[in-house]
Parts: structure tokens; sequence; C-alpha cells
């Protein structure tokens, strides 16, 4: 924009926010950033494969609207701002559970914000479900290479 003159009177918006986007957004490059929610998508997954392994199928939804976050230099530092950024690395902490389960996630590519958000997602909805979680994804984004996985 600075190169065509337009900065400060074209708006740029990023779609999908990694860590580099939002220092983007905090450094003036772009005005906002449209997130996806991979750790609700991961936490929405995990739930729902528990409820399949405890027969409870029908508390399945068929369709499942994940949302978005619209993120500004307003509101970058709130909760829901900060919870729809991909992280680069992953937390975890797993208590036993009576019934023991596996659950397994297999991401698009390794090293990815959107997919370690995903699986952080999937991580804590294990923990709180007393499952084993288990995840991997393929060194480049190829949906043949997830699939032995």
């Amino acid at each position: 924009m600075d190169n065509a003159g337009l900065a400060g009177i074209v708006k740029v918006a990023n779609f999908d926010a990694p860590e580099a986007a939002i220092e983007d957004l905090r450094n003036g490059v772009v005005d906002m950033v449209i997130a996806q929610k991979p750790g609700d998508i991961g936490t929405i997954a995990v739930d729902y494969a528990y409820k399949a392994l405890t027969g409870r199928e029908t508390a399945i939804a068929p369709r499942v609207p994940t949302g978005y976050v619209v993120i500004t230099r307003d509101n970058v530092d709130t909760p829901e701002a900060q919870g729809a950024i991909y992280k680069s690395s992953t937390e975890a902490a797993a208590p036993a559970a009576e019934e023991s389960f596996t659950v397994a996630l297999a991401y698009g590519v390794k090293n990815d914000g959107f997919y370690i958000t995903m699986e952080n997602g999937a991580q804590a909805m294990a923990d709180k479900l007393g499952m084993e979680f288990l995840a991997d994804g393929p060194e480049q984004f190829d949906a043949t290479l997830q699939t032995p996985i």
C-alpha cells in the first residue's frame, strides 16, 4: 500500500491468524485479521469422537459452524481474539479417566499455526474428558500423506 500511495486509504484484511499476521496487525501493516477457530474445531472433534465412542451418536450435529473472529488493533488483546490466534506451540496435561479411550487427530501439516491451535483445542477437550490424545501430520500439505498416519 505504501508503494502504491494508498496507505491509509485502502484497508487491508488478512484471512487466517498465524502469529505473524497478528504482528503485522500490531505494526499497522494490515487493518484486521479474520481468524477461523481451529481450537474450537479440535475441541468439537474430540467431543464428538467421545460421544461416538460412548454410544451417543444422536448428540452429534451433522453440520457444525465454527465461526470466525474479526481481530483489530482495538480488540487484539481480548480473550476472544487471543483464543483465535493460531499459536505456534502446544501445551499438554492429561488426567486419567475411569473408562479409557484414545483419540487421534491427523492434521494437514506439521508446524502450521492453524493445525497447532486445532491440536491445542483437541488436547484440551481430551484432557477434560480424560482421554489419551495422539496427534500427527505430514511434513508437507498433501492428503495422500495424511492417510498413512
